[in-house]
């Protein structure tokens, strides 16, 4: 019998047991293995976690310059001492208070104010693959679990509250437990912050690399694989930067022109690119009298 299969076996028989829980240090230690290079120098990042953690944290990554650590997202400590102050922000923000807080909406917030502009959240997260009407408390390695999303709805509650370029890394095939016949699996989870903002048109293009026919951004809007694609000045920087970094091909104005000088982008509206505004043979115009991103909004 193959591995899969024994696993496939393994699982049914666990859907069967009331409350089944599976050691779940297998996991853990593959979530912190693909914490490695996401906080390699700890710098700039401010741990949320059980005091209990922040040896293990200031063992593993060290007491960099600018790191912090804070027991709870809401908690105002002296930073002077290695530990939070609530007006500082972070390029990165690890967070261990996922499941255990019934309000994930709230507390995404009040994280996506803590972090710099381009600043990135990265958290373990225990998801359901189906909806759960009730979920009895347990542990997985420290990790309290008192409340579950389902595996789409963590992304899109992080969408709503401004997120982009979220990614899902799974730590293990096997759930960690098994309740009513619902699977819970640990996740790695990271968002980031910084489509916020005015949308100006400096004739820049992007050309999605590929292999998919197209793929969609998390406001809806498509990039076609081999088209350039015409994108604002914030969108192309962002396009450019972490996690899509390598997937686009970026395509400049040759005569572009500053900041302060350049049109209103429609990010409602996204075209293709005109090779000769590329080369400069015909004007870069903004399509809109005013940017539907002005008010520091995100509509790109």
């Amino acid at each position: 019998m193959s591995s899969l299969s024994l696993l496939q076996a393994a699982l049914r028989l666990a859907n069967q047991t009331e409350g089944f829980q599976a050691p779940g240090h297998i996991a853990w230690r593959a979530h912190t293995e693909s914490l490695k290079s996401v906080l390699a120098d700890g710098k700039d990042t401010l741990f949320i976690c059980p005091e209990p953690r922040r040896h293990e944290f200031t063992t593993q990554y060290g007491q960099a310059q600018g790191s912090a650590f804070s027991p709870s997202v809401n908690s105002a400590q002296d930073r002077s001492n290695g530990t939070d102050d609530t007006t500082s922000t972070f390029s990165t923000i690890y967070w261990e208070g996922f499941n255990a807080e019934p309000d994930f909406s709230h507390y995404a917030q009040s994280i996506y104010e803590r972090l710099e502009r381009q600043g990135r959240l990265v958290f373990p997260a225990i998801l359901a693959d189906e909806q759960a009407d009730s979920v009895r408390p347990f542990v997985v390695e420290g990790l309290e679990c008192r409340t579950v999303l389902t595996e789409p709805l963590v992304a899109e509650k992080l969408c709503e509250v401004g997120f982009h370029g979220i990614t899902y890394a799974l730590a293990s095939e096997v759930p960690v437990c098994i309740q009513d016949g619902i699977e819970y699996r640990l996740f790695t989870v990271s968002a980031y912050k910084g489509k916020a903002g005015i949308c100006l048109d400096q004739g820049h293009a992007v050309i999605y690399k590929g292999p998919w026919k197209h793929t969609v951004d998390d406001d809806g809007h498509t990039y076609h694989r081999g088209v350039r694609t015409a994108v604002c000045e914030k969108t192309f920087n962002l396009l450019m930067s972490q996690p899509y970094q390598g997937q686009f091909i970026p395509v400049r104005c040759y005569v572009e022109p500053p900041l302060e000088k350049s049109g209103f982008f429609d990010c409602n509206t996204p075209s293709i690119r005109d090779p000769k505004v590329t080369k400069g043979l015909l004007p870069i115009t903004g399509s809109a009298e005013e940017s539907c991103c002005a008010d520091g909004s995100s509509c790109c």
